[in-house]
């Protein structure tokens, strides 16, 4: 099968941004909550 590749990426955009040329993800949860 196809596995699609969620990156929950919250904690870590609080100081930058996911390389995602590094870790390919299909989607990339963040949140502006605080």
């Amino acid at each position: 099968g196809c596995w699609k590749v969620l990156i929950d990426a919250a904690k870590g955009c609080a100081t930058q941004p996911p390389d995602l040329t590094r870790y390919p993800a299909d989607f990339v949860v963040i949140s502006f909550y605080k």
